[in-house]
């Protein structure tokens, strides 16, 4: 079977972010290329989710082979002729291109092995979402995930329902949408990350719940008919339940005494700067002191009050206020965006907002 390099390589680089090298499971290592109606699919696994992408083939064949992943992958993204011909000979994939090269097929009890498949029996829910919801999540809600201060399992999962998606640990990170039809699901974060294979501007997305030895499963797919993933979901409805998402969402959205509009780059190289004598550590957390003094401008001090950031603010002056914040939380949420301007809500000495279109996240003030 004869393969365009450009076809293959492409897929190999975006599967090669779906193989999970952190499961213990021997399917995790393992990649299978099977044909079907001129197109061959290549699938990779980790029990809790199954990602295939599939490649135009111009002859009609049968072809099937299970290797592992991660040589496979590797060796075709380095791979410099027009085109790479994959053959199976005996018990050895070859694959020939810059030079011949042979990987063993992996076999179990003499018989080659196929990975398992996340299908959805009893269909809840079809509907498409776009790609670019699907980005906003893993671009701007895994940042949240990455803070300290998860003490509750569902910290770490991805909260989606009609109305948008909440990650929270100390502060949170909401993002608005509105899908088609009324669910409540918990994402993991390696599925959040899978997103970004697709580049359609819509995937068509099922979701079902179906019976495991008793055991009520959710599964969800998402596909864009080249690359399709689909997973098992955590199903706990006491986890979901237990999403404070209304109060998380007022916070978000809610007025606020203040709002000014600053710009973005110039906020970040000024966080930056400060950093430089405050440090990083989490341990130490590096707080920052905000004051407005009725100028136009906003003060940013270390914890000591030993240097100072002056900032201008764009759209109006607040008088007399003084918070404490985080500024390696600031930090993260500058850097995820990539507008011009942000608008920073504050002023109730509890929580700031940092805003950008459909996106907020919150930030709280530390005492």
């Amino acid at each position: 079977m004869i393969l365009k390099l450009d076809d293959i390589k492409n897929v190999c680089s975006k599967l090669l972010s779906a193989v999970d090298a952190n499961n213990i499971s021997h399917i995790t290592e393992l990649l299978e290329l099977q044909t079907k109606d001129n197109n061959l699919y290549l699938t990779v696994t980790n029990s809790e989710y199954v990602v295939t992408i599939q490649i135009p083939v111009y002859t009609d064949e049968d072809f099937h082979a299970t290797v592992n992943a991660t040589v496979f992958l590797k060796l075709i993204n380095q791979i410099t002729t027009d085109q790479v011909e994959l053959s199976i000979k005996e018990t050895q994939l070859n694959i020939s291109a810059d030079g011949d090269y042979n990987l063993a097929l992996i076999y179990e009890n003499d018989t080659l092995v196929t990975l398992p498949k996340i299908d959805i029996q009893n269909v809840t829910n079809q509907f498409k979402i776009q790609s670019k919801v699907l980005n906003n999540i893993n671009t701007y809600n895994s940042k949240e995930l990455n803070k300290d201060g998860i003490t509750n399992p569902v910290q770490r999962l991805f909260y989606v329902d009609k109305h948008g998606c909440i990650t929270f640990t100390t502060g949170a990170c909401v993002t608005e949408f509105e899908l088609e039809s009324d669910i409540s699901m918990l994402l993991s974060l390696k599925i959040v990350k899978l997103f970004k294979l697709f580049t359609s501007e819509s995937v068509d997305f099922t979701m079902g719940q179906d019976d495991f030895n008793g055991i009520t499963q959710t599964k969800v797919t998402f596909t864009d008919g080249i690359v399709t993933l689909s997973a098992i979901l955590v199903s706990d409805s006491n986890m979901i339940a237990s999403v404070p998402k209304d109060a998380i969402r007022k916070m978000a959205t809610d007025t606020y005494d203040y709002s000014i509009v600053v710009n973005r780059q110039e906020f970040l190289n000024a966080i930056n700067r400060l950093l430089l004598f405050t440090g990083t550590s989490t341990i130490t957390r590096p707080y920052g002191k905000f004051k407005f003094d009725g100028t136009a401008y906003m003060f940013i001090y270390d914890k000591e009050e030993h240097n100072v950031e002056k900032l201008h603010i764009e759209n109006m002056s607040v008088k007399d206020y003084e918070m404490m914040i985080d500024l390696i939380d600031i930090k993260a949420v500058l850097e995820a965006s990539r507008d011009e301007f942000i608008t920073f809500n504050f002023g109730n000495h509890q929580s700031v907002v940092i805003q950008r279109p459909n996106v907020y996240n919150v930030i709280p003030e530390c005492v």
